[in-house]
């Protein structure tokens, strides 16, 4: 007797609206080239990224170590250096890969555009428009409506499916375009928070849960009170000071004074803000 094998909900979701997102790029009559794009909700974060094809060749024009630096620096909360990049895309599991081989993808990703360089502290590279620090406040540079719509449309299509948010990606090429499709549970966690220490991660934990902002002395006092981590006072004030440059966190000189969290996205919300 024939067994069929159940229907993968997620995957049949993520590789329809890569196709859908290809064939809205090509009845729109766009000219190919670079964008990117990530939305979160209901768990889950949608990473959409389009490139142009290499010319006469219909496989997608990007390689895998390139998708995985994609996937993870999607998930980085801090520039990351090439060798931190593959570091933590080997302590994750995420691809083992080559330093040279990564330097060549990051290298390559960025004439594309898809990722940028910090050159100043904090140095590294990152994904464009997804971290605070570089968060873009002009709409030109905005992703697409297109890109945007079509994130929109998986996400809310995967939160109904009712599966457990897992990595999927699927990828759609044709017409010059590749539309590359990645799907990642959201938020990943303290712990999943890629480029941070422990310190700062724990940081970010306690002012999460407190309703006001604390000084560095409350914030380490309550890492006493609830059991988080055993770091010393220079530490937590050195961590509290990275988390500000990196717009992770914002500081209140006046009453009442302290630091608090930065409203930035999914991974840095409190439970049941909007």
């Amino acid at each position: 007797m024939e067994q069929h094998r159940p229907v993968d909900r997620a995957h049949s979701l993520v590789a329809a609206h890569a196709h859908l997102c290809l064939s809205e790029l090509l009845r729109r009559g766009d000219a190919p080239r670079a964008e990117v794009c990530l939305r979160a909700s209901g768990g889950w974060a949608a990473l959409l990224i389009t490139c142009p094809s290499p010319p006469g060749d219909a496989v997608p024009g990007l390689s895998t170590c390139e998708r995985d630096c994609l996937r993870l620096l999607a998930q980085a909360v801090a520039p990351l250096s090439a060798a931190e990049v593959r570091k933590e895309l080997e302590g994750t599991g995420a691809g083992t890969h080559g330093l040279v081989t990564v330097e060549r993808a990051l290298r390559r990703l960025r004439e594309l555009r898809l990722v940028g360089l910090s050159a100043r502290s904090p140095r590294g590279f990152y994904l464009p428009d997804t971290l605070p620090l570089f968060a873009s406040c002009d709409p030109a540079r905005n992703p697409p409506s297109s890109l945007l719509a079509a994130a929109d449309a998986c996400l809310a299509e995967l939160a109904a499916c009712g599966e457990r948010p897992r990595h999927e990606s699927a990828v759609a090429a044709g017409g010059g375009w590749t539309a590359l499709l990645l799907a990642l549970p959201w938020p990943p966690g303290d712990e999943g928070a890629v480029g941070l220490s422990a310190c700062e991660r724990d940081c970010l934990r306690v002012l999460r849960a407190v309703s006001c902002p604390l000084l560095a002395k409350g914030v380490r006092g309550e890492m006493k009170d609830r059991a988080v981590g055993g770091h010393k006072a220079a530490a937590v004030g050195r961590a509290l000071s990275r988390l500000r440059r990196l717009g992770l966190i914002d500081y209140s000189p006046f009453s009442p004074r302290g630091f608090s969290l930065a409203d930035w996205g999914p991974l840095f919300r409190r439970p049941g803000a909007p």
